[in-house]
């Protein structure tokens, strides 16, 4: 799967580890966890697994090293209610969700591409039918000998919770800070019709926390995390002008502004996740009222007389770095 890897992050304590997300739910991520297992690390004992999202390549191992090992499991609500609703449970509405694609615009022939994608989400993870202890935004634990605070992140999933040692400098990033992807932000069937805008909102409250350095699920440990997110911001704000731009004058659907907006080709596996963007775009800056809806069979979008000039005086999307922390 893109981008080929997971990290997961293993914290020592006196009675036990901790584990920090857990690859998806195939045979080969398994192979590694059952040599893990075995091993003198492993041989001190699993105490908890905690989740920072729960998308397949994070959570899909969850339920089963905890079968494994007695470990409980820690996440937070929406998260779990996402592996349970959306992940596993969206294939069980495929009407629904092709009702939900056609309102955007998305061609009939490419249905079987959304339905293999998501069929590989619900195979990748599980129910989690098993106890779950749930993390709150902004509670402390003792981890690995340290006190971690939880910092929730929003918009790539419901509530990634990312862990911050605030002594030692240490940030466990989940999804929701990378050193050189940037997240996917997508309008999924059945959750968050604005999500752009959470994340744009959310990434921001990130500055300004110290130096630290970013442990994410993606990549290597880096740093400079203020700078990285006015990068992030930075590269939302061109997408933003391109969906503007592109919808001045003739109403657009979501489909249409793949390639303008984006960049991408309109097909592929990836369709859901690629439109998807798009539809957190346009969803976004209609809530900002910068685009004027138009419902048809097919949802189309217009830019209002001066949008661009309304978006370069959104706050969220300042290119400077704030004085303190909102």
């Amino acid at each position: 799967f893109h981008p080929g890897h997971v990290n997961a992050y293993i914290l020592a304590d006196d009675d036990g580890l901790t584990i920090v997300d857990t690859g998806n739910g195939r045979a080969d991520t398994r192979v590694h966890w059952q040599a893990f297992l075995t091993s003198d690390l492993g041989r001190q004992g699993v105490r908890r697994v905690v989740l920072t999202h729960g998308h397949p390549d994070h959570s899909g191992h969850a339920e089963w090293l905890c079968q494994q090992t007695g470990a409980e499991l820690w996440a937070t609500a929406a998260e779990v209610d996402a592996i349970r609703r959306l992940w596993r449970g969206t294939p069980l509405n495929y009407p629904a969700v092709e009702a939900f694609f056609r309102q955007w615009g998305l061609p009939a022939d490419q249905f079987d591409a959304v339905r293999g994608l998501m069929d590989s989400f619900r195979a990748d993870t599980s129910d989690l039918d098993l106890p779950i202890r749930e993390l709150q935004d902004g509670e402390t634990l003792f981890l690995g000998g340290q006190l971690w605070q939880v910092k929730c992140g929003y918009g790539h999933t419901p509530a990634n919770a990312t862990l911050w040692q605030r002594e030692s400098g240490l940030l466990i990033t989940g999804d929701h800070l990378l050193p050189r992807i940037v997240p996917n932000i997508s309008i999924w069937w059945g959750s968050s019709l604005n999500p752009l805008g959470e994340y744009l909102a959310s990434i921001r409250t990130f500055m300004n926390m110290g130096p630290l350095v970013g442990l994410p699920s993606h990549g290597s440990p880096f740093d400079e995390l203020d700078r990285r997110i006015l990068q992030i911001i930075q590269f939302h704000r061109k997408r933003l002008v391109r969906a503007l731009q592109f919808c001045t004058g003739e109403p657009r659907s979501a489909y249409e502004c793949i390639r303008p907006v984006l960049g991408k080709t309109e097909g592929g596996a990836l369709i859901s996740l690629i439109i998807g963007q798009v539809f957190a775009i346009l969803a976004y800056l209609e809530a900002e009222g910068l685009l004027l809806r138009s419902d048809d069979d097919v949802i189309r979008f217009q830019a209002v007389p001066d949008a661009l000039e309304r978006l370069e005086a959104l706050a969220v999307l300042d290119r400077e770095q704030p004085n303190s922390l909102p």
